[in-house]
């Protein structure tokens, strides 16, 4: 798995099968990375991760790469200047809460109506999230405070 990390102030990318640690710009987040197929072997192969984990120190920047990524998606239009495709522009959907924001909840559509999109009700939530069910990226902020007993959130990150 190929997972950016904020370390030393410096936004990198890591993997379990693949030890290089290489500075990436935050537009090349969702783009194909390569991953080494074993630890004996060179070959490598396209990695388009599913999921993506940003850690680092605290005060390192990772809640304010995590709300510039939703603000870029919901503010700004995609100009094509982006280092490489795709881009958060891609993403039908944004979705941006902290962990603790899940908590207590047992369905992503609750949450998101009581968080978020207060004025509409859970069948247009759901409906909006059906309708573009495998173009939506959630970003999921400050895991470590509010990963305890948080069952929507596991169930999030296990892609149910």
């Amino acid at each position: 798995m190929t997972r950016p990390i904020v370390k030393d102030g410096k936004l990198g990318v890591s993997s379990q099968l693949v030890t290089e640690k290489k500075e990436i710009h935050q537009d090349e987040l969702f783009a194909p990375h390569q991953e080494e197929k074993s630890s004996s072997a060179k070959r490598l192969k396209p990695c388009n991760p599913k999921r993506i984990l940003v850690e680092g120190d605290p005060g390192m920047g990772k809640t304010t790469l995590c709300q510039n990524l939703a603000f870029r998606w919901g503010h700004e239009e995609c100009t094509g200047e982006c280092k490489c495709a795709p881009c958060v522009h891609s993403w039908t959907f944004v979705v941006y809460l902290t962990a603790a924001n899940l908590k207590g909840f047992t369905d992503i559509h609750t949450a998101i109506r009581d968080h978020l999109l207060r004025e509409s009700s859970i069948e247009e939530v759901k409906a909006a999230l059906k309708s573009s069910q495998s173009n939506t990226l959630f970003i999921i902020d400050s895991y470590d405070e509010g990963f305890k007993d948080n069952v929507l959130l596991r169930d999030l990150i296990q892609g149910r």
